[in-house]
């Protein structure tokens, strides 16, 4: 009679020979995610398309800045118009109080600073210093912060450096990284090489044909610094009076201009 121990290395052995045999499918590992050139342009029409459809915005939220030392958080209104381009952001703390107003039209903005009592005007290429976005943001990538989804950077040429990314290039130069959600294709997170900025996209939502993420993370790897925006309401398309964009100087305030 055979030993239990000689009887039970038979069976793995036929087991093994089994698995080899049939390809060991049950431990194949699942395919990966890779981008087509046909579905890498698809992507771009959507992204663009998205921004087409949006005139005007509105979204309100709160808005949280954090470094290694510190951490804030505050709620904040964003109203903006693509045709000029102009917005105004409007940051206040939880009980009601304002801290900044700001309107941004073009490359220039101006500021209200309620904590320091000072009115900031001058070229938004030096607004890092005194505001609250981290990196050269431009004015659309600020309204791609606010609207929940990105913008596209001007380019000639795409590459898909990796399954699930599409690279932009203009003049050779790499402008824009766009990595992509394997099941929904959204685009989850934007790179901005030259500006060595993160852009996150999470928890998309879709309304009236409007897809938008309900939490943006905006990383500056270099500072540590993040700013985390949360989007509690938002609003596309609806009317927006001119008058929204004035700003309110109370009496005494210091002013300052930045070059």
């Amino acid at each position: 009679m055979k030993r239990p121990g000689a009887l039970l290395l038979k069976i793995c052995a036929c087991l093994i020979l089994f698995l080899t045999l049939s390809g060991c499918s049950i431990f194949r590992p699942a395919p990966r995610f890779v981008l087509s050139p046909q579905q890498a342009r698809k992507v771009l029409r959507e992204i663009g398309d998205q921004n087409s459809i949006t005139d005007t915005l509105i979204s309100s939220g709160t808005i949280k800045l954090k470094d290694p030392s510190s951490s804030s958080e505050a709620n904040f209104i964003f109203v903006g118009a693509k045709y000029p381009i102009k917005m105004k952001i409007e940051i206040t703390h939880s009980w009601g109080r304002p801290l900044i107003h700001c309107v941004l039209e073009g490359q220039r903005f101006r500021l209200v600073d309620y904590l320091k009592k000072r009115v900031i005007t001058g070229s938004l290429g030096n607004a890092r210093k005194m505001f609250f976005l981290p990196g050269h943001t431009s004015i659309k990538q600020i309204w791609s912060i606010f609207r929940g989804y990105p913008e596209i950077s001007g380019h000639d040429v795409y590459r898909m450096p990796s399954p699930s990314t599409i690279a932009l290039y203009r003049k050779k130069e790499e402008v824009q990284d766009i990595v992509l959600d394997p099941e929904s294709f959204n685009p989850r997170m934007v790179s901005y090489p030259q500006l060595k900025l993160t852009v996150r996209y999470l928890n998309f939502m879709e309304f009236e044909g409007y897809r938008y993420a309900r939490k943006v993370v905006v990383e500056e790897p270099s500072s540590e610094q993040k700013m985390i925006i949360l989007i509690k309401k938002i609003f596309f398309n609806r009317s927006v009076p001119s008058h929204i964009f004035r700003l309110d100087i109370p009496e005494g305030f210091e002013s300052l201009t930045v070059q």
